[in-house]
């Protein structure tokens, strides 16, 4: 063999080529994933009056009515009873949760009055097309988080002699008047994080047209903000300078409204009914990749960390040159291709040390 290889020298660079060649065509296999999608299942119901506490146990809700295990009003889908209520609570002591609820063309969404303080929970619902989304009458300390109020032929929250709620993360809009309503007697409020869009205004050859401010503070002492990150609310008709003002007798603002809240360079109420991304962080699923980027230059998924499902973050792969959308480009590719780069440069440098060797021995 190495007498043929002192015949033909030229063989030593046919090994290189050959490396070469090999770095260029050797690839890899990839691995699989399989996603597993849930879904909670509605149940049809008529409206809900609760008027004492031991109405929760005759209508079965599961819990114990205390803090730590409340009663859950949950998943129902309520519908076309347009003179009463969805869910109407009066008069109660006990702790309680309204959640994941569907409700459609009702006088009023959700209604709760006049029970303990505290005591009430109401969050992740969706409310369409009734008179007000949600009225809370002479109730102190309720939160109110996480729902969307749409298409209110009035108000979309309406609180009445109420103190200390808490109204967050909510989505508000298309009410007729205002997206939140304060009247005169409700004081010390922390309203924050939710968004309005196109509330209390007029509709103009399709587009619409805005005559007053979203929402109305007529008591005192409420604040249009989250007093600890001083971050206010999504207002569609903000104009981008200074603070939000109010109607009502209040004269209130909104001393921290905000358009893009992550810093990501991407509208937040777009991010939200949109892309399907958080506006409170910018790389929503974590792979070192902003939202805007994948959206706008690398054309991944914001929702998904491993697009291509080739087992490396988005962001990894940008970062070491290899194709996010292309499962059989990797940095498992690369690295499999170096050391078989490695290998054959190995055995090319011996070939050739061994062949010079004997050479001088023959010699």
């Amino acid at each position: 063999m190495w007498t043929k290889l002192r015949k033909k020298p030229l063989s030593l660079i046919i090994i290189l080529l050959l490396t070469i060649i090999g770095c260029t065509t050797f690839n890899t296999s990839i691995l699989e994933e399989n996603n597993i999608e849930t879904s909670n299942l509605m149940t049809f119901s008529f409206p809900i009056a609760i008027t004492q506490d031991e109405d929760f146990i005759t209508y079965g809700f599961q819990g114990l009515g205390m803090d730590s295990n409340p009663y859950i009003i949950e998943n129902l889908e309520i519908e076309n009873e347009v003179d009463l209520p969805g869910i109407f609570i009066e008069n109660t002591t006990k702790y309680f949760v309204i959640r994941n609820c569907f409700i459609n063309n009702l006088k009023t969404g959700i209604q709760i009055s006049k029970i303990g303080e505290e005591t009430g929970f109401i969050h992740n619902n969706t409310i369409y097309n009734c008179n007000n989304a949600m009225v809370i009458n002479r109730t102190n300390s309720i939160t109110i988080q996480n729902n969307h109020c749409n298409t209110s032929i009035y108000y979309g929250i309406k609180l009445v002699e109420s103190d200390n709620c808490i109204i967050s993360y909510n989505m508000i809009y298309w009410s007729r008047l205002h997206g939140i309503f304060l009247n005169n007697n409700s004081n010390n409020n922390n309203i924050h994080h939710n968004f309005f869009v196109i509330n209390n205004c007029k509709i103009y050859h399709a587009a619409p047209y805005y005559a007053w401010p979203q929402s109305s503070d007529n008591g005192y002492n409420n604040s249009w903000f989250d007093i600890i990150k001083l971050e206010g609310n999504y207002w569609e008709d903000w104009s981008g300078r200074g603070g939000y003002f109010l109607d009502g007798q209040s004269y209130s603002q909104d001393p921290f409204p905000y358009r893009d809240l992550d810093g990501d360079m991407l509208d937040d109420y777009k991010e939200i009914t949109f892309y399907g991304t958080s506006h409170q962080t910018s790389d929503t699923d974590h792979d070192d990749l902003t939202d805007r980027e994948e959206i706008n230059n690398y054309y991944t998924n914001p929702l998904k960390n491993d697009t291509d499902e080739d087992g490396y973050f988005d962001g990894e792969e940008v970062f070491l040159g290899t194709d996010p959308l292309d499962e059989y480009d990797h940095p498992g590719v690369q690295e499999a291709s170096y050391l078989f780069t490695t290998a054959l440069l190995t055995f090319s440098i011996i070939s050739i040390t061994f062949y010079f060797k004997k050479r001088r021995k023959e010699r």
